[in-house]
């Protein structure tokens, strides 16, 4: 797919989960169903060029612990 499209396709039917800071600016997480488990999208955001672009794509768990660190669960 061109990556327009898939920019498109990750903003219109993937589900926002987090985001984190990196050197290159902002990045968002998508979680995007795919029959079974579905896989992950990241977004980068340019907020100089006012801009995104799909910077990778992966099915399994090992990079979402760049996230861990901003999840909070709910005090009991």
């Amino acid at each position: 797919m061109p990556p327009a499209f898939q920019l498109t396709w990750i903003l219109k039917k993937g589900t926002y989960l987090a985001r984190r800071w990196a050197e290159e600016g902002m990045i968002a997480l998508y979680h995007l169903p795919d029959g079974g488990r579905g896989f992950f999208a990241e977004v980068g955001i340019d907020s100089c060029k006012q801009g995104a672009n799909v910077l990778r794509s992966f099915s399994n768990s090992e990079p979402l612990e760049e996230y861990a660190h901003g999840i909070r669960l709910p005090e009991q």
